[in-house]
């Protein structure tokens, strides 16, 4: 039943491409999805009446598992850009898979920050950003010192 469950979870936020995604639900998504389609495909071989559904389903699916999809790369702290990858055949898509099913723990996983996000956990503003990474400029060092 958990199969299902995960399933519907990523499938109520199927238009949300911001935010992040665990691996757990995704990978849910991703097996029951193949299920599906591996049945509605069988069944197409030996009733005729499946085939069209089994089309349909395949492309009802296609912003769902992409929007799926995108969330996951920024929860392994990964950019848009990250796709590009996949025109890399067989090298490229492997590199992706491998990153799309790591599974980082809370104060290891990387932002797109440059830093863990134990070391952000602080940080709201630009100026405690930078301060978090030791790229603070000079010049803002002093006046923090001055303001002590």
């Amino acid at each position: 039943m958990e199969l299902f469950t995960g399933y519907w979870s990523v499938l109520k936020d199927w238009h949300k491409v911001n935010g992040k995604l665990e691996l757990r639900p995704y990978l849910m998504f991703c097996l029951t999805t193949l299920l599906l389609m591996t049945g509605l495909l069988w069944l197409g071989r030996g009733v005729p009446v499946f085939e069209p559904l089994f089309k349909i389903f395949s492309v009802l699916m296609a912003v769902p598992f992409l929007t799926a999809t995108i969330r996951r790369i920024h929860h392994v702290g990964k950019k848009i850009w990250f796709f590009l990858w996949l025109l890399i055949p067989i090298i490229g898509w492997l590199y992706v898979i491998l990153h799309l099913i790591q599974e980082y723990p809370d104060e290891e996983r990387p932002s797109f920050l440059g830093t863990t996000t134990a070391n952000l956990k602080k940080a709201f503003t630009p100026y405690q950003v930078l301060e978090a990474r030791g790229e603070l400029p000079e010049k803002y060092k002093k006046n923090k010192k001055e303001e002590k």
